[in-house]
């Protein structure tokens, strides 16, 4: 494994492109991550503005390296490092778009230079850091440099070209989020300025903090065995992996080399991975307990899981067993949120309230896997 020191402007200029595999979990930084960044970001900068620059430390990012048919020759999937490169990402998106609107306000105030500067660095953020440039089929053509995986892989590239969409899933919320605080970030560092030639300065410390002073090292794997297992093992700044991304990288790890039933299993899994971990976690436990008699250990659901739920790792049987955990997961939410689980149900309203009484109103979570394990003695039931 080669690894090198690298600003964070020379990675994104120099490495990329990246790209986030099937097997890596979506976008998990919270609220606290993401003030953590901004906060380390503000001391950078402020050591920058008082003429004492000072490198800040981000850890590190490990990637599998491929030759591909780019523009770069050079492709890096993501292993580790996910979160802080996104949110780099949104950060120098943010940086972009900030420098366009201080371009259309120095343009209004007659400050013609100023304007021109501003709009020259806003390309400047959009070749070197946010896309570059390839060939398909023999036309030039702006890719992205950072590409997540399919689930968060849209709502993040409308994102950094500003344009999102009404987020569907927890991860689409939380890049959303982390998008709003970095944004409100870089409008105090502006406000605090007060004129067009100051704001200037201001975008120009605040990109200067990011790429020049901010560090990472740059570990680049050659094997894509050691990849996953890497993937296992490591946490992205202190958020380990939920019990629901360690199943997810596992099943797809065992699906390699039949791209057909890993696409199939990446699909499932990103339908159920996409409300908060704490509700995974709970349907995990409940499903446990509903096809094995028994609780899953406290520390053990993982392993409880995979050599329980999982006793074959033949594809046929994997995509057969994650189907029925999605179904599984369907009547669950159901029975979560008190609603009834039939259709077409003769089962008098009084008794149907019932269900809702013990899920909602005595909050009842012991009966869940025994109303799970009942709902899915038959295919048709009824009631």
């Amino acid at each position: 494994m080669l690894a090198n020191d690298l600003q964070f402007g020379d990675l994104f200029a120099q490495r990329s492109p990246f790209q986030v595999p099937k097997y890596q979990r979506s976008y998990a930084w919270d609220e606290e991550e993401t003030r953590d960044f901004v906060r380390d970001l503000e001391q950078t900068v402020a050591a920058r503005q008082s003429q004492t620059p000072k490198e800040h430390f981000f850890g590190g990012i490990v990637c599998l390296h491929y030759a591909a048919q780019n523009a770069l020759g050079r492709r890096y999937e993501v292993i580790d490092g996910q979160q802080r490169l996104a949110t780099f990402g949104l950060f120098f998106a943010r940086l972009r778009h900030w420098n366009k609107v201080l371009a259309g306000d120095c343009r209004a105030a007659g400050e013609t230079d100023n304007g021109v500067l501003a709009e020259a660095r806003a390309e400047r953020i959009r070749n070197n850091l946010l896309e570059f440039q390839d060939e398909v089929d023999g036309k030039p053509v702006q890719q992205q440099r950072i590409v997540l995986s399919k689930a968060d892989k849209d709502f993040y590239a409308a994102l950094i070209s500003g344009s999102p969409y009404e987020p569907i899933r927890e991860s689409h919320r939380l890049l959303l989020k982390a998008n709003d605080t970095i944004d409100a970030f870089v409008k105090r560092v502006l406000d605090s300025q007060a004129d067009n030639k100051g704001k200037l300065g201001a975008l120009d410390s605040l990109l200067k903090a990011a790429t020049e002073d901010c560090h990472v090292v740059h570990l680049v794997s050659q094997t894509k065995a050691e990849a996953y297992r890497l993937f296992q093992v490591l946490n992205d700044r202190g958020r380990s992996l939920s019990e629901g991304d360690l199943l997810r990288s596992t099943t797809l790890e065992w699906l390699e080399g039949t791209s057909a039933s890993q696409d199939q299993a990446e699909t499932i899994w990103d339908e159920i991975l996409a409300s908060k971990p704490s509700h995974i976690d709970r349907f995990l436990r409940a499903y446990y307990a509903s096809r094995m008699g028994k609780r899953p250990g406290h520390r053990t659901l993982f392993d409880d899981f995979v050599a329980s739920i999982f006793p074959s790792h033949n594809p046929t049987s994997v995509i057969k067993t994650l189907n029925d955990i999605r179904s599984a997961y369907v009547l669950f939410n159901c029975l979560a949120e008190g609603e009834w689980p039939y259709e077409n149900s003769t089962v008098p309203l009084w008794d149907r309230n019932r269900l809702t009484l013990v899920s909602q109103v005595l909050k009842n979570e012991l009966c869940l896997p025994l109303l799970l394990a009942a709902c899915e003695r038959s295919a048709r039931p009824s009631p």
